[in-house]
């Protein structure tokens, strides 16, 4: 799997698949993520807080900071997803503008209405299951 736009482009990420965690992770694919940023545009994404649920390997929202998002929060349960989005974080050496929650996402964005934050950007992607 590969950024496919920005300041990142063509940085190779891994994607993982069968036997990392409980279930398969399965990235958004380039076509999808080609679409969305595509209808985006480069004013949709610039300088924007994302949020990204069921963030698997971090494909979206990686995608994002490589178009000039500002920060984003991953939000992800599965162990196996959760280190290939560390390895994917790392690649890129993006730590400092990202943060990783270890959470079911509804119970993650319970959290996340306590704490009142808000978000430019929120892509949910949950897996096929």
């Amino acid at each position: 799997m590969r950024i496919i736009g920005g300041k990142f482009k063509g940085r190779v990420l891994k994607s993982g698949g069968k036997g990392r965690g409980k279930r398969s992770v399965r990235p958004t694919t380039g076509l999808v993520r080609g679409a969305i940023f595509n209808i985006l545009g480069k004013e949709g994404v610039q300088g924007k807080r994302v949020l990204d649920l069921f963030a698997g390997t971090g494909a979206l929202g990686l995608e994002a900071l490589s178009r000039g998002a500002e920060s984003v929060i991953f939000i992800e349960s599965d162990r196996g997803a959760l280190q290939l989005l560390e390895e994917n974080i790392s690649i890129l050496e993006v730590k400092g503008l990202v943060e990783i929650r270890a959470s079911e996402v509804f119970r993650g964005l319970s959290v996340v209405e306590t704490k009142g934050e808000n978000f430019n950007l929120i892509f949910a992607d949950p897996p096929y299951a």
